[in-house]
Formats: structure tokens, sequence, C-alpha cells
């Protein structure tokens, strides 16, 4: 099977806590090809600033029978922010503030943001590597990472991928006390090689809530 490849400033960086109040661009080229690495964190070992990893749970309820309550409007920021000397640009949804934390990793400045509706978004990131491996292998990679083994991931809902775009939904199990989370991941093919993603990450009683917002904010990446 083909290993995937990637720098392991990423995987430093997604083990790093936010730094900074703002908005960033920085202006600095990007990465090469780095040697393999075997992942950050490991099962129950959540990276700082996120939520640990947490598992499936009903997409469109609160539990317990409750009835989810409907989606929040979508509200997302005025214009895109741009990433990494702006190779990567995305409209936020309104709140979050992501921190370069090198030229292709920025993180959430703070977790448990809490949308105009009550709905609260535990955990963002976007970035980009330069892979190898199947597109399975490196989402998988990119959530291990992130502190959720494929092995903690009990499915991956909505999956669709056109072989330079990758969006999906994955169910992340309960872990050490912490609660299930559901996450959308998109990947997005650039050049020179380069893989660019954004991920959000919510609980399943706030899923259908805020949803609609990370789907509208999904839908204006634009990579170059």
């Amino acid at each position: 099977m083909t290993r995937f490849r990637i720098t392991t400033i990423v995987v430093a960086c997604l083990a790093l806590a936010p730094a900074c109040d703002q908005k960033s661009s920085s202006g600095s080229n990007p990465p090469g090809v780095a040697n393999n690495a075997n992942g950050g964190g490991g099962a129950g070992q959540p990276v700082a600033g996120g939520p640990s990893p947490g598992g499936p749970g009903p997409a469109n309820s609160s539990g317990g029978g409750v009835a989810a309550p409907p989606p929040c409007t979508v509200e997302l920021d005025d214009a895109p922010t741009g990433f990494f000397n702006k190779r990567l640009a995305v409209t936020l949804p309104k709140g979050v503030e992501l921190v370069e934390q090198n030229p292709f990793f920025a993180l959430v400045e703070r977790n448990d943001i809490p949308s105009s509706c009550g709905a609260t978004l535990h955990f963002a990131a976007v970035g980009y590597v330069r892979p190898s491996g199947t597109t399975a292998e490196i989402r998988d990679q990119l959530l291990s990472f992130r502190g959720i083994p494929p092995e903690q991931i009990s499915g991956w809902e909505q999956e669709a991928d056109d072989g330079t775009n990758y969006t999906a939904v994955y169910n992340a199990s309960a872990s050490g006390g912490a609660p299930a989370i559901k996450g959308l991941l998109t990947m997005r093919r650039g050049g020179e090689g380069a893989m660019y993603f954004v991920i959000y990450e919510a609980t399943p009683a706030a899923w259908s809530q805020i949803e609609p917002s990370l789907r509208a904010s999904l839908a204006d990446v634009s990579v170059r």
C-alpha cells in the first residue's frame, strides 16, 4: 500500500494550541515533500484547541427522543479569508477565527464557538500538504494527526469524490469521557501537488443546526 507522506511540521502543528486572536495571512513559501510521518495523537489523545475524539450519534437528533432543533440561519463572513499567501481562501462562519501556526496550517483560535442561534462549533482547521496515496489514505492520515485514528471512526456519510475534490461527514466515537463528534472534511487538489483541506467539527446534538453553515462555507472554498 502506498504510504501517505506529509511534512512532519504539520503533525506538530496539529498538536499545538492556538496562539493568537486574529485571522492571519502568511507570505511564506509552501512546504516541500517531507519524510514519512507516523501520525500525531492517538486514540484518546486529541490535539489541543479542539475536542476529544467523539463518536457516532444521530446526525439530526439531540438524542433521548428529543426532536432536533431547526437549522440555524446561514451566517458567513462578508468576504473570504486568505491563508498561506492567499493560496487558500475560505469564507468562514461568523465568529470563527483561524490562526496560522506556520506557512501551511491554521487552527481555530478557540474551541466551543457559539453561533447566533446557540449551536456550537467545537473545532476548525485549514491547511495543505503534499501527499501520496489514495484519497482514503490521505483523509485517514489527516484525522489521525488530528487525534482520531481510523478505528475510532464509526462511519462516513455523504461522501463525494470527483478525483480533484473530496467532501464527507465522519462520525467518531466517544473517548476518554469526551462526547461523540461529527466532522465535515473537504480536501481539494491545488497546484504543485498540494492537497488543501478544511475540517469542521461539532457534537451530533448540534449538527442539524450548524451543518448548513458549514456546507455554505465549504461551497466557497477556492485554491490556487
